[in-house]
């Protein structure tokens, strides 16, 4: 969706997608309906917000229904573009569509920790617009539908097969720490997790990697110095996971505000404290 926001002195367009009408309506009351355009995949959740924002302001903003991916570029370009929901592959739409110096506000996350919220500003690179910036929050939204995560994790470990046993001296716990879990989302990509509990306060942390099928699971004994792993397919997930956490401890455990992204034409990268710093490209 688009909305308008004031910048320095003056009204100016923004986009927002996508909404059920809540932020068109704060935005609309602020600055005005005309400079509001918000955009919704669900045709019910589309006519049910239009008729809502129409009976609470009088003057409803343009609500289009449409893939809140591709944006709404009859309105283009915007000075602000806010997300309603999570994302992890930014769409090149929103940053064509947003005006250079214009700020795009997303709440962004890995398959492991949802999520964080950004706030990238648009210039024009050589090969076409760049958004980058900073984490500046947690914000925690349902993801775009083409982007959510397989949700069965159990279902992968439940599949069995031949495994590669260990033990680890990294308590699972460790991993409950959200700086941490940020890291390690960032440098395990496509892992989920889930925990299923044993008796006596033992539990146990699965891996999951729906795409190619590794899983790995960890088991938690109270007062132990060591834990129960094992690990298939041709992910060591709980090697990846150690090696995540190995370079989170030795970069000085970095809160994941000192995390940003870039993207740009053909690719976009995390980094920690200067957009040269990259942490993982894809």
């Amino acid at each position: 969706m688009a909305r308008t926001v004031l910048r320095g002195d003056r009204r100016s367009n923004a986009a927002v997608l996508p909404d059920t009408g809540y932020n068109a309506a704060l935005l609309s009351a602020r600055l005005g309906a005309e400079r509001v355009t918000t955009v919704e995949v669900d045709p019910g959740v589309a006519a049910a917000a239009r008729r809502s924002l129409k009976a609470a302001l009088g003057r409803a903003p343009a609500v289009v229904t449409g893939d809140g991916a591709q944006g709404c570029r009859a309105a283009a370009p915007y000075d602000r573009t806010i997300a309603t929901c999570s994302v992890h592959d930014v769409p090149r739409a929103w940053i064509e569509q947003t005006a250079p110096g214009g700020i795009i506000v997303l709440p962004w996350g890995t398959t492991l920790r949802n999520g964080v919220l950004l706030r990238l500003t648009v210039d024009e690179g050589p090969e076409g617009p760049v958004a980058s910036g900073p984490v500046v929050d947690d914000a925690a939204f349902m993801w775009m539908r083409a982007q959510a995560p397989p949700r069965d994790v159990m279902a992968v470990a439940r599949a069995g097969g031949e495994t590669h046993d260990s033990r680890t001296g990294l308590d699972p716990h460790v991993l409950g720490d959200d700086d941490a879990w940020f890291a390690a989302g960032v440098l395990v990509p496509g892992c989920q997790w889930a925990t299923g509990q044993g008796p006596d306060g033992a539990w146990t942390l699965w891996l999951a990697d729906a795409a190619g099928g590794s899983w790995a699971s960890v088991d938690y004994e109270p007062d132990a110095r060591e834990y129960d792993v094992r690990q298939h397919g041709p992910r060591r997930l709980w090697t990846e996971l150690e090696a995540a956490h190995t370079w989170w401890t030795e970069a000085g455990r970095p809160a994941r505000t000192r995390f940003g992204l870039t993207v740009a034409a053909a690719a976009q990268h995390v980094w920690l404290d200067d957009p040269g710093t990259v942490v993982r490209a894809r």
